[in-house]
């Protein structure tokens, strides 16, 4: 049975691994190797990782008692990340989790979502009501990175 829920800190080691599987497996169509290395560095320090994952809202899809995706939310309404295991992409477990992540901006009144994605995650957003706002680059560790910012009002 999938199910969402909080996050808690025991997730963090098992949710750098779906970060970095999930990251690798989408980056390969659309990243060069530099550029997905870079793209996991976030997961890099186990520390800074869960700190970063308890500091927002951040939830996490199970099945039968297994992470299989997450999706944290930073107050301002910008969706940080949103990543599910590759072995389970297109079976609705993003959409479980972009839901969850949207009644919690709701209940903290915010108007709209805002989601920096990856040309690969592109079609999902828009799918979901997410609208191109512009195309933007990060740069991290030297490598540049191409993403486009979305965004979705929230009713």
């Amino acid at each position: 049975m999938r199910l969402v829920r909080n996050y808690r800190p025991e997730d963090a080691p098992i949710l750098a691994q779906v970060f970095q599987d999930s990251a690798r497996a989408a980056g390969a169509t659309d990243y060069t190797p530099k550029q997905v290395d870079s793209w996991v560095l976030p997961a890099a320090d186990p520390q800074i990782w869960g700190e970063r994952l308890a500091a927002s809202h951040t939830f996490v899809a199970e099945e039968n008692g297994e992470a299989i995706g997450f999706g944290e939310l930073s107050e301002p309404g910008m969706l940080e990340m949103l990543y599910v295991r590759p072995d389970v992409l297109r079976q609705g477990v993003g959409l479980m989790l972009l839901q969850r992540l949207e009644a919690r901006a709701k209940r903290l009144h915010l108007n709209k979502l805002l989601v920096k994605s990856s040309p690969t995650a592109l079609p999902f957003f828009s799918a979901q009501g997410f609208a191109v706002v512009q195309k933007q680059i990060v740069l991290r560790k030297g490598a540049v990175l191409p993403t486009v910012l979305l965004e979705k009002p929230l009713e």
